[in-house]
């Protein structure tokens, strides 16, 4: 009878491994390794220029998708400046809206050079001398719940 032992191990290893297991799972998502984040939104967005001398603005479109919360939106941004060293940023959507949701068709402007210079963090001659030279600015839009972005592109600064 040399078996009659090797049923109760086997059972209690079993048992020993899956509450390790549980355990370890539990730890995870308590100590927030395993967190599930929020689901990327699915939008289509576009930002650009728009304007000329003291009307000198950025525009951002939503053309479709999910709407978003302005203050889960994170915007950078990189002026590629020829002829002085590069300057960025950031700043929340929020400082364009006031509303709670940003919906398809929705665009929201930085309004004249005023706003947009204080958004990019430079004076309002240096932003007319940017764009008279189409300068290229780097736009990164963060979700900040999903910690992802949403969209980038290099656009050019100039005035239309």
């Amino acid at each position: 009878m040399k078996n009659d032992g090797v049923s109760p191990v086997v059972g209690i290893m079993l048992l020993l491994s899956m509450t390790i297991i549980a355990a370890g799972v539990l730890a995870a998502f308590a100590g927030g390794i395993g967190s599930v984040s929020e689901p990327t939104p699915s939008v289509d967005l576009s930002v650009s220029s728009y304007g000329s001398g003291d009307n000198l603005r950025l525009l951002f479109e939503q053309k479709s998708g999910n709407g978003l919360t302005p203050a889960d939106i994170k915007i950078s941004f990189l002026v590629k400046n020829p002829d002085k060293d590069d300057y960025g940023g950031s700043f929340m959507l929020t400082e364009l809206t006031d509303e709670t949701a940003w919906t398809a068709g929705e665009i929201l402007t930085t309004e004249n050079i005023t706003k947009t210079s204080d958004i990019l963090g430079i004076s309002a001659d240096e932003l007319k001398l940017a764009a008279n030279v189409s300068t290229p600015v780097e736009i990164k839009i963060y979700h900040l719940p999903s910690s992802t972005i949403i969209y980038q592109s290099t656009i050019l600064l100039e005035e239309t």
